[in-house]
């Protein structure tokens, strides 16, 4: 299939369980095999688990990142 992006695994790593969800849901409809993680930690313990060696995409939303403030 032209374009296909099966066998290309997408680390998502998120605290949120819904936001999980929605972002396989979305992934897996464009072909990709979905690993997913609540955090880092995780989501190293889950691409070791799951032998993720070759290609890959991380997705990781960035809505709770703490930042410093500009001085």
């Amino acid at each position: 299939m032209p374009g296909s992006r099966f066998g290309i695994a997408a680390l998502i790593i998120d605290d949120s369980a819904s936001i999980r969800e929605v972002l396989r849901v979305i992934l897996e409809s464009e072909r990709y095999r979905v690993i997913e993680a609540a955090d880092g930690r995780e989501g190293v313990r889950r691409m070791r688990l799951e032998n993720v060696r070759h290609e890959w995409t991380l997705v990781c939303p960035a809505h709770n990142i703490a930042t410093e403030p500009e001085q």
